[in-house]
């Protein structure tokens, strides 16, 4: 018997919508509860056997889609002040066991991590709020039957790969004989209004704007390529869990209804479904052709800095030389101003590799670009190191920093400066502008965490600004 995947919802998180946490704030999302409600109704009339949920927020790993692999899994709201309810349903493990099958047959790694995997990274099985809070509208709404849940954590890899990722993921369903529904969980930007809890900016609401048209409009494609410093300023976490999906719709038209949007806490709840319609030409077969277009677009404006240390690991990660600026770059280059400098790589927005200095630079600017290049993609020890076809589609970033001064704490601001923190011979630094690092506070201590300072210790400050090439 062939499986079938009977509907597709996205949702998004807020554990202020459940009723047992959510206090004053119910009513100022009226319309993303009713939203909920609207979708669990519509779930509760598919009768699925399994319910698959695609959070952004379990546990990520940079290439590794993680899938929850206990018999029985749960979670509640303890994290938000409610200990009840808690949630708890049986796994899907022979379902499980396909998709990490097929995940491999497209060249992606997926499934569960063991024990020791976990603990290295201070991981838990807890389920988290990305599932927890779908779940508990849609369980409420299904009270005549039970089902499963698969609880699939985003990986770090790139929009691409999640769309491949969803490719598989149908392969799966279709194969196991299974009634499923997947629900991509996510919000969209959390900078809708200067109260909500990371500011406000003019990417938030256009960010919004520009996924629900290209929801309604069945423009896959154009939420495959959005621009990734776009998505970054926007401070998302629900296009990756949309692009999953989108891959189990691959060849196959859609339509899209939106049940409710607003953002009335600073952040965007979409709630919608989409629904498979006729048959189409598939996107994945000329995606590639698609992207390198639009790829070559992009790098024909970068700046002289980045396409020098674009050419410089082009030539290391394919050819394993380390090439020179010619004299055209090192006229370009070299008198810039620079006391330090970063080197980062980004995957469709996700951090890649970052290595740099904050000592004066000796030597000429161009050989510390080449040198931090290759180091920051090849021997930052958090990522892998970076492939020749990972570069084609790396976004590069250069930072350059001044002399840092001597500080306080008052004169610190997290989007304008950066932060050196020192301390019994442990330095710690972090760049200005980081997503997420809108306090002076928060910026100290991820700080000192990085220099494994201890949180209450008294530290030495300096700050320095940036000057960014893209």
């Amino acid at each position: 018997m062939s499986g079938q995947i009977s509907g597709r919802f996205l949702l998004p998180h807020p554990p202020a919508a459940v009723a047992e946490v959510g206090g004053d704030s119910l009513d100022k999302i009226r319309k993303t509860i009713a939203g909920f409600e609207t979708v669990s109704q519509k779930i509760a009339a598919l009768k699925p056997e399994t319910v698959i949920v695609i959070t952004p927020h379990g546990p990520c790993f940079s290439d590794h889609f993680y899938i929850h692999g206990q018999k029985r899994i749960s979670g509640d709201f303890s994290a938000f002040g409610a200990k009840k309810p808690i949630l708890a349903f049986d796994n899907d493990l022979p379902l499980i066991a396909s998709i990490a099958e097929r995940a491999e047959a497209r060249g992606l790694s997926a499934g569960p991590v063991d024990d020791r995997v976990m603990k290295q990274y201070g991981l838990d099985y807890d389920l988290d709020h990305g599932v927890t809070v779908p779940l508990y509208f849609i369980a409420k709404a299904c009270t005549d039957f039970s089902f499963n849940v698969v609880a699939v954590s985003l990986s770090g890899c790139g929009g691409k790969e999640h769309y491949l990722f969803g490719i598989a993921l149908r392969e799966a369903i279709l194969e196991s004989g299974r009634n499923a529904v997947i629900v991509a969980g996510g919000d969209l930007s959390h900078k809708l209004r200067e109260d909500g809890p990371y500011g406000f900016c003019e990417e938030g609401p256009a960010f919004d704007d520009t996924v629900k048209q290209a929801l309604l409009n069945e423009d896959v494609f154009g939420l495959l390529s959005i621009d990734p410093l776009f998505k970054e300023k926007a401070a998302q976490c629900g296009l990756d869990s949309y692009r999953v999906l989108l891959g189990t719709l691959d060849g196959f038209r859609f339509l899209t209804e939106i049940f409710s949007y607003e953002g009335p806490l600073g952040v965007g709840y979409l709630t919608a479904s989409l629904k498979e319609s006729k048959a189409a030409e598939s996107l994945w077969t000329h995606y590639n052709e698609k992207e390198r277009a639009l790829l070559e677009e992009r790098q024909k404006r970068e700046s002289a800095p980045v396409r020098f240390a674009r050419r410089v690991l082009d030539a290391y990660l394919n050819d394993g030389v380390r090439i020179e600026a010619d004299a055209e770059e090192m006229r370009e280059i070299n008198d810039i101003p620079c006391f330090g400098l970063f080197v980062s790589v980004k995957i469709d927005g996700n951090l890649r590799g970052c290595i740099g200095t904050v000592r004066p630079i000796r030597g000429y600017l161009c050989e510390e670009i080449a040198d931090f290049a290759i180091e920051a993609a090849t021997k930052d020890p958090r990522f892998p190191p970076l492939s020749g076809d990972e570069l084609r589609r790396a976004a590069i970033g250069i930072d350059l920093l001044d002399r840092p001064e001597s500080c306080e704490e008052k004169d610190l601001d997290p989007q304008k400066y950066g932060v050196i923190v020192e301390s019994k011979g442990k330095t710690g630094l972090l760049l200005p502008n980081v997503e997420g690092i809108d306090r002076v506070e928060d910026q100290i201590a991820v700080a000192k965490d990085k220099a494994h300072i201890h949180p209450l210790r008294n530290v030495n400050l300096k700050r320095f600004t940036v000057t960014r090439y893209l």
